[in-house]
């Protein structure tokens, strides 16, 4: 996804909003037609089994690095 979408979900990472980051997850999947489902599902199943670390990883690797 877009730097700007991996940037709402990195915010709500670090306020601790799990419940956001699976709000967030279901709202670009269904605006984005689908488009970012898989990256979307694999973020909101990390939240939900409260594994923060790895989101971190997940959301930077998406970044690729750059920001």
């Amino acid at each position: 996804p877009p730097g700007e979408i991996i940037d709402q979900f990195q915010d709500l990472l670090e306020q601790g909003s799990i419940d956001g980051i699976a709000l967030l997850a279901d709202a670009i999947e269904k605006q984005e037609e689908g488009r970012y489902a898989p990256f979307c599902r694999k973020a909101k199943g990390l939240a939900e089994n409260f594994q923060l670390a790895e989101l971190e990883v997940y959301f930077a690797s998406a970044r690729g690095g750059n920001k």
